[in-house]
């Protein structure tokens, strides 16, 4: 099973909030573009994309914490790439 979710449903967060899901990543990429920013961190190999609003700012090598919107999360065959 593969699990999917596009970059706009996940919040980056500087500091841990520890209420309910929530994954440490290192920030890879960070840029501002006016009407958002576009965040590359890693999740041990696993590279993430996230969506955040415009006036974040991200360093290189930062740990952060990622807290995906369980509710827009969605389940995928491995094998098949099927929905679930």
């Amino acid at each position: 099973i593969n699990l999917g979710i596009r970059p706009i449903d996940i919040i980056a967060q500087h500091d841990t909030v520890q209420d309910g899901l929530e994954i440490q990543a290192v920030v890879y990429t960070y840029e501002g573009l006016g009407e958002e920013g576009q965040l590359a961190a890693f999740v041990g190999d696993q590279q993430v994309l996230v969506v955040t609003p415009p006036l974040e700012n991200f360093e290189r090598d930062q740990v952060i914490h990622l807290k995906p919107r369980t509710d827009r999360m969605h389940l995928f065959d491995a094998e098949s790439g099927n929905a679930l």
